[in-house]
């Protein structure tokens, strides 16, 4: 998603509205949102389609909407049937209180653009819950530019040492979305002057970790009220195109 070429971010199919990625992916440096955005989706003959963002607006699928606290974007689409699109519904979000440190997840995306223009399959990478906050979570895993909106999965192993409990203390045993990507943690060093003992240089490379908004995020979105009213006016719209 994002630009034509190259990609530039991810996202995920939650059913209604339809896409979620990450806001830093389809808004500019005014937190306005960018309107050369198009969408890539591959159909069941192996093939993908270009959607753009003007397409989507004139029949009558709006715009984005934006959480206005955190790194979580959601806009309308219409997927067809021959489309060959997985959805990730809100019951297969795994709540925060079932992540803790050592959780290990996999991350799907398409780090520094690579992918197939024919058919685009996403890139999974190994990763493992670092760090738990309020709001956000530290992954340990290497994320890259066009990663970001992309989604983190819970990816359950038996030899797991944290097993995942719920509220009958039995093992979660299926992948579950954890949240999304929204960027990478770097590392900064600074080189400094022998001769003035000032910084000349800085340094910065990717740490391998990165910070990823939970799930509960994304639920708030498209729960939002505005998010479902213009649900209820979508109805008709997709039942036009049907026709």
């Amino acid at each position: 998603m994002g630009d034509f070429d190259p990609a530039t971010g991810g996202g995920f199919s939650s059913g209604h509205p339809g896409l979620v990625t990450a806001k830093h992916v389809i808004v500019d440096e005014n937190n306005k949102i960018i309107k050369s955005l198009a969408y890539r989706i591959n159909f069941q003959n192996e093939k993908s389609r270009i959607i753009s963002e003007e397409d989507l607006i004139k029949i009558g699928f709006g715009s984005w909407f934006l959480s206005e606290s955190t790194d979580i974007a959601v806009r309308f689409i219409y997927v067809l049937n021959e489309s060959d699109v997985l959805k990730i519904p809100q019951n297969m979000f795994l709540k925060d209180e079932n992540v803790q440190s050592g959780t290990p997840a996999i991350i799907l995306g398409f780090p520094m653009g690579l992918r197939s223009d024919d058919y685009a399959t996403p890139i999974l990478r190994n990763a493992i819950v670092a760090l738990k906050e309020s709001n956000y979570y530290i992954i340990d895993g290497f994320v890259f530019p066009g990663n970001s909106g992309g989604p983190i999965l819970y990816m359950p192993t038996p030899t797991y040492f944290g097993e995942i409990k719920i509220d009958n203390n039995s093992y979660i045993g299926n992948q579950m979305l954890m949240g999304v990507i929204s960027s990478y943690i770097p590392y900064t060093d600074t080189a400094i002057s022998m001769q003035t003992k000032r910084p000349r240089i800085t340094f910065e490379e990717n740490s391998g970790l990165c910070i990823a908004i939970p799930s509960s995020e994304i639920t708030k979105l498209l729960n939002r009220q505005d998010v479902n009213e213009f649900d209820k006016k979508i109805e008709k719209i997709i039942e036009k195109i049907i026709q």
